[in-house]
């Protein structure tokens, strides 16, 4: 009975995760603008995601126990917020095009653009070699897997992951003080990827016997995802009281 309950939350896991993320997609599509959205965020939210997937492969390598589950279910947030981030890019380089456009009508221009779209191509590409290195250590480290370096990389790995889960959602509680709005952020992915986060920790760290430092990322990630919530949506109640 456990272990039907493990693999069911798991597998709801997977699909919570891919719906939460969709309605993201669908809302950044809509309004083809990352207004909203903290590139800081985005990038240790990556960094994150990856980084604990490491670490959770590695420590299962060393140990010769591989749960394909628990796998799936780590490696979905991943691929997931890799989409959303070269979505952000995207429409960050389409934007940047306009404005450069409507900047050359105007006979001006603004450095502050300039500097901002360079940061966020800067900090994609330095994303991609990051994730490179970091897969070329783990296949160096397999090799002679059944020393304990592989054990102490993986570990590492979920440290960092630690780290960059709960810094990452600062930089959006920051940009979502200052703009007041959601923005093309969306509050119902937000809800849904938060609970998410909390069934993750209980599955990872009870339901699955992993270590907590791998649960660790998803219950500060959905501590500081309902602080964005709460803060986008009192900022909407005010604006239309202000309506009314």
């Amino acid at each position: 009975m456990d272990s039907q309950l493990s693999i069911i939350t798991g597998i709801c896991l997977i699909v919570g995760t891919f719906l939460s993320y969709f309605i993201q997609y669908f809302k950044l599509y809509r309004n083809k603008n990352n207004d909203g959205i903290s590139h800081y965020m985005l990038v240790l939210g990556s960094l994150s995601s990856m980084t604990n997937f490491i670490g959770l492969i590695s420590v299962e390598t060393h140990d010769n126990v591989i749960l394909i589950l628990p796998l799936l279910q780590m490696i979905t947030p991943w691929i997931c917020i890799f989409i959303f981030y070269s979505m952000f890019v995207y429409y960050a380089k389409k934007n940047h095009k306009i404005r450069l456009f409507t900047e050359s009508l105007l006979l001006k221009t603004t450095d502050k653009n300039n500097y901002i779209f360079r940061n966020i191509k800067l900090g994609f590409f330095a994303y991609i070699i990051i994730v490179i290195i970091l897969w070329i250590l783990f296949g160096f480290f397999s090799i002679n897997y059944k020393n304990n370096t592989l054990y102490y990389y993986g570990q590492t790995m979920n440290i960092i992951a630690s780290i960059t889960s709960v810094s990452m959602w600062i930089p959006q509680i920051i940009k979502s003080w200052k703009l007041r709005e959601p923005g093309s952020l969306s509050i119902i992915a937000l809800a849904i990827h938060a609970i998410g986060c909390v069934i993750t920790f209980v599955y990872q760290v009870f339901m699955s016997d992993q270590s907590f430092l791998i649960g660790f990322p998803y219950l500060i990630g959905a501590i500081l995802e309902t602080s964005v919530i709460v803060l986008a949506s009192t900022n909407i109640c005010k604006k239309k009281e202000i309506l009314k």
